[in-house]
This record gives C-alpha cells, sequence and structure tokens, in this order.
C-alpha cells in the first residue's frame, strides 16, 4: 500500500512538471507557419514573375514589376476608361517588345485587352461595346480592304501584322472615343498625353550625342532618338504632340496649365529638334501654319514672341556660321531638295511604289509586303530595296491598291471638314478651349500627313498608335465642343 502510493506520488509529481506554454509561446506559433507559408509563397510568386518575364529580355524587370499591379489597373479601367487611355499611351516607351509567338507587339496587345474590359462595362451599360464616330468608317473600310487583299499577299507574315496593328489602332480610337465623354474628361486624357510626351521628350534631350554628317546631310550619326529605334520616329512622335502641347499653352482654362503646357511643348520641340527628322520638320511647320491659322491667340503669341527669341538666338551666337550644329543642320535641310544617301535614293523608291500600283491597282501587294515587293523587282543594275515608299499615300496604295489610299484620303478630309466646323461653332458658343484642342488636334493630324509626304514611319506600333490616338481625340473634341453643355 506503501509503495503503491509513493509510486502514484512519483507519477504526480512527474505530470506536475509538465507545465503548459506560456500563452506568448502559443501565439507565435500561427505567426511562425504564417511566415514560412509567405515565404514560400513569394519565392514561389517570385520564380513565377521571373518565368514569366524571361522573354522579355531587357524589359523584364519593368514586367515583373507591372504584372503584380495589373489586377489594380483593370479595376481602375472598369471604374474609369479614361485611365486605359492614358495608360496604353505611356506604354509607348516599352511598346515595342515582342509576345513570344504572337505576330504583333506589346502595346496592341495592351490596347485589346483595355479595349474588351471597356467594351464590357459599355456593354453592361447598354451602349455598343465600341465607341463610335462617322470619320472612323474611312479606318474600318481599310481594315476590310486589307483582310480582303490578304489571301494574294506576297508575304503573309508581314500582312497579318499590318493587319493586327491597323486594328490595334482602329481599336485605340474607340477607346480614347469611349473615355472622352464630355469636356473634362478630354483635357484629362490630353493632360496624361502630353505627360507622357514630357518625359520622352526629356528622355531624348538627355540622351543626345554629338553630330556628325555624311553623304551632304543626308545621313547623320548621333541624332537623338530617345525611347525609339530611330531617329525619324522620334521626330514622327514629338512633332504632332509639340502641336498639341502648344495649342493648350495659349488657351488653356488657367495660367498654371499654359505654363505647364509650354514647358511640356518646349521639351518635346528640343527632341524634335536634336533629331533631325526632315519630314518631322515639315510636318511640324505645316501642323504649326494651321496651328496659326485656327486660334487667333497663336497668331498673337507667334508675332509678340518670334522677334524675341530671334534676338536672343543671335545674342548667344546660334545662327553662327562657325558653329557645328549649324553647319549640321543647313547640310541637312539642303540634302531634302538633292538626296546624297546612296541607301536613301526616294526618287528611285517612289518611282518603285508607282510600278507596284500600276502591277496591281486594286488590291496592292498586301498589306506590309512593300519590303519583300520592292526585293523581288531589284536586278544588278536597280536596286530599289527600302522598307516603305517614303510616303504615307503611295505606300498604302502599293500595298492595298487605290482603294486602300482612298480610304486614308477620305479619313483625311473627313476629320478636316468636321474639325473646321467644330473649331467655328466652339469659338461662336464662347468655348476657346475646346476649340484650342480641336485644332491642336487637327494641327498635329497635319504634322503626320506633312511627314508623310517625304517619309513613312507608321510602319512602328507604337507611332502608329499613338496617331491612332490622336484621331481619336479629334473625333472625341469634335463631338464635345459640338454639343451643348446641358446635354452632356
Amino acid at each position: 500500500m506503501a509503495a503503491t502510493t509513493t509510486t502514484m506520488g512519483r507519477a504526480g509529481r512527474g505530470l506536475r512538471r509538465k507545465k503548459p506554454l506560456p500563452s506568448s509561446k502559443l501565439a507565435r506559433v500561427p505567426e511562425r507557419i504564417a511566415v514560412v507559408a509567405f515565404s514560400i509563397f513569394g519565392l514561389a510568386l517570385g520564380y513565377g514573375l521571373a518565368r514569366m518575364a524571361a522573354p522579355f529580355g531587357s524589359l523584364a524587370p519593368v514586367v515583373v514589376v507591372a504584372l503584380p499591379l495589373m489586377p489594380v489597373l483593370m479595376f481602375g479601367v472598369l471604374d474609369d476608361p479614361r485611365v486605359a487611355a492614358i495608360t496604353a499611351f505611356a506604354t509607348i516607351p516599352i511598346g515595342t517588345a515582342h509576345l513570344g509567338a504572337l505576330p504583333t507587339q506589346l502595346i496592341i496587345v495592351v490596347v485589346a485587352g483595355f479595349t474588351v474590359i471597356v467594351g464590357l462595362r459599355r456593354f453592361a451599360a447598354g451602349r455598343n461595346p465600341l465607341a463610335w464616330s462617322p470619320p472612323m468608317w474611312w479606318l474600318a473600310g481599310l481594315l476590310a480592304w486589307s483582310v480582303i487583299g490578304y489571301p494574294g499577299a506576297i508575304d503573309s507574315g508581314l500582312a497579318i501584322r499590318q493587319i493586327a496593328q491597323l486594328g490595334g489602332g482602329m481599336l485605340y480610337a474607340s477607346l480614347v472615343l469611349a473615355a472622352c465623354r464630355n469636356t473634362r474628361d478630354v483635357r484629362v486624357v490630353v493632360a496624361g498625353f502630353l505627360a507622357v510626351s514630357f518625359v520622352i521628350g526629356l528622355t531624348a534631350v538627355a540622351g543626345g550625342h554629338q553630330l556628325q554628317a555624311r553623304y551632304g546631310g543626308a545621313l547623320v550619326a548621333g541624332r537623338a532618338q530617345g525611347v525609339f529605334t530611330q531617329p525619324n520616329e522620334l521626330g514622327s512622335f514629338c512633332a504632332p504632340l509639340a502641336l498639341l502641347a502648344l495649342a493648350v499653352a495659349v488657351s488653356g482654362p488657367s495660367t498654371r496649365i499654359r505654363v505647364a503646357a509650354g514647358g511640356v511643348g518646349l521639351a518635346v520641340v528640343a527632341a524634335l529638334a536634336l533629331s533631325l527628322s526632315r519630314g518631322a520638320w515639315i510636318g511640324f511647320g505645316l501642323g504649326s501654319a494651321v496651328l496659326v491659322l485656327m486660334l487667333p491667340r497663336a497668331r498673337r503669341l507667334v508675332a509678340f514672341l518670334t522677334p524675341f527669341l530671334l534676338l536672343l538666338a543671335l545674342g548667344m551666337g546660334a545662327f553662327a556660321p562657325s558653329n557645328p550644329q549649324v553647319q549640321v543642320i543647313g547640310e541637312r535641310l539642303k540634302s531634302i531638295s538633292g538626296e546624297k544617301n546612296p541607301y536613301d535614293d526616294r526618287p528611285a523608291i517612289w518611282a518603285e511604289a508607282r510600278r507596284e500600283v500600276r502591277t496591281n491597282p486594286l488590291l496592292g501587294e498586301g498589306a506590309g509586303t512593300f519590303p519583300v515587293a520592292s526585293v523581288a523587282s531589284t536586278s544588278e543594275s536597280r536596286t530599289t530595296y527600302a522598307v516603305h515608299a517614303h510616303n504615307l499615300f503611295l505606300t498604302w496604295a502599293a500595298e492595298t491598291g487605290l482603294p486602300g489610299a482612298g480610304c486614308l484620303v477620305g479619313l483625311c478630309v473627313h476629320l478636316g471638314l468636321r474639325a473646321r466646323r467644330a473649331r467655328r461653332y466652339a469659338q461662336r458658343t464662347g468655348n476657346p478651349v475646346d476649340a484650342a484642342i480641336v485644332a491642336g488636334s487637327a494641327a498635329a493630324l497635319v504634322a503626320v500627313v506633312g511627314q508623310g509626304m517625304v517619309d513613312y514611319t507608321l510602319r512602328n506600333s507604337v507611332i502608329f498608335v499613338a496617331v491612332c490616338g490622336l484621331a481619336g481625340l479629334l473625333m472625341a473634341s469634335i463631338r464635345v465642343a459640338t454639343t451643348p453643355a446641358d446635354s452632356t
């Protein structure tokens, strides 16, 4: 009995020695499990993002940062279509990245995705998925005609890429139209476009190099190109956006906005100047003339500032013949009338384009196939190979036939007539800001057409999308400017 008691006592003392863990330690157990779980999740997420971003090469870090933000961005697009229009424009610096085997570039995919989201939002609200304006029928006709000519294209790969680019541009014009429902929306989208342009312009100016001219100024090394693949593309972007910025600078609703737009204009014009793109200079000159004609305030500003700017430039020696930049620019300007670059013989390239139009005037050689067609027609004594016809309308006439070029002409004329009426209506009703945006958007597209007389840079998807965005902005500003305020 005593032994039994002793044994039970020892067992009881053994049980009493096993004290329960403090509540603080028990509370830490789930925390540690959570830390381990989140660590494993973070490693898996990082590995997955790295694998997804690997095909993007040098853009992989940007993709790694952007992918986790996509859900937030999608909710923003659902809530406000202006986010889609501005974000798509902001992808221009990285928009030329290729997405694996897809026959298009990143910016087209982004535009298509945003268009689907905004289209679903519009459909749920009982509206057409695509916002529309009468001039867009010309773009739709050009797209349809390109598709009709696709079976006969001499290079199906180039044709499908061009068709995808054309479709993406039309979708972006519709996206901008959907985002700009009233005057405030138009101004917000314009502000977004100008903010992106300011960053691109500053980047190009900061990356400038020493200029060196060859072939009598027809070929210049060290020209600024910024985020684009060549200087002429930088000029194609800067010329129209500079005109839009200048329109806001002379007719903005407040002093702060006018000063900000003026700063954007200076940065973009500086990048345009450093690009030394002769076609962009021509386009900017024509667009400036249109802007001065359409905006009385622009005429007064130009008349007031020109003498002071000339005196300042003379005082700083900017026009001195010994200035290297002056020598290069002088040779560059003279080369317009006398091309000496053996790789850029415009008369021969234009003749080749006309030959292709005569060969197949109805359907052309196929959308985007001018490079292949020009190679096929060369011989030992005739080398006119070029990636385009150095002319906007000749390129499209050679590739899609005369009906395709006719759609472009119809689009330009239709937009010009509507812009003229809208600007007059806005001025009569006392809406100078609306009139300025109409004038600035119209002048921007005139700059594109002006450069298109001697060059063609729309093969680059980001340039093409930017131009279509400006066309969408013009259509939206026309609609807003001609709509009474009480009905918006």
